[in-house]
């Protein structure tokens, strides 16, 4: 919890390095902040039907507490940000590129801007894990998208799924489907 707002980091865009840097009273204006996108997403949730988990996010008052500043966390959250950022434009440039096989190979295209799709998703995503103090669920959601992301801007690069099974032979296949449930599964329990 570095920053606690998003897209800027504590109302800048480029962080704060001191305490002193920041008004007296930072923890009360980025608490009223959060507050008021926590009620967003609880209106998103409400009306995609999870009425309960909106109520007990709304009830949950610890997610309204701010955390001190803390230089380390910051700059790392900020350049967490920096990198996201470059993802999502090294994804605009990519998805636009694939443009060019929009005859001659279309899967190509359109897992390049579904790539550009989920990536944005993500970042907002990573908003709401902010925005909610790393709350279980939304952390989960927000690494499973990740991992949904970079899977289908690999099948847009490489251009099949084959590209996943035949190439590293027989085993390969068996050890991939492992460790990729190994790995959700870890997501998951890892932050419960």
């Amino acid at each position: 919890m570095g920053c606690p707002d998003w897209p800027k980091c504590f109302d800048q865009w480029v962080p704060p390095t001191q305490e002193s840097q920041l008004p007296e009273n930072y923890q009360e204006i980025f608490s009223s902040k959060r507050g008021k996108k926590i009620i967003k997403f609880t209106e998103l949730l409400e009306n995609i039907g999870l009425a309960n988990k909106a109520q007990q996010i709304k009830e949950d008052k610890t997610l309204l507490i701010e955390e001190s500043f803390n230089a380390r966390k910051t700059w790392i959250e900020y350049i967490n940000r920096l990198l996201g950022a470059l993802t999502g434009v090294f994804a605009v440039f990519f998805a636009i590129s694939s443009l060019q096989f929009r005859k001659s190979n279309k899967l190509k295209v359109f897992t390049s801007f579904m790539g550009l799709i989920l990536i944005g998703f993500n970042g907002w995503l990573g908003s709401i894990v902010v925005a909610t103090n790393l709350l279980p669920g939304v952390v989960s959601i927000h690494f499973i998208f990740a991992f949904l992301a970079a899977g289908v801007i690999m099948v847009a690069t490489h251009n099949r799924f084959k590209m996943i099974i035949k190439p590293q032979g027989v085993y390969f296949k068996y050890l991939f489907i492992v460790a990729l449930i190994l790995s959700l599964v870890q997501i998951v329990l890892g932050t419960l």
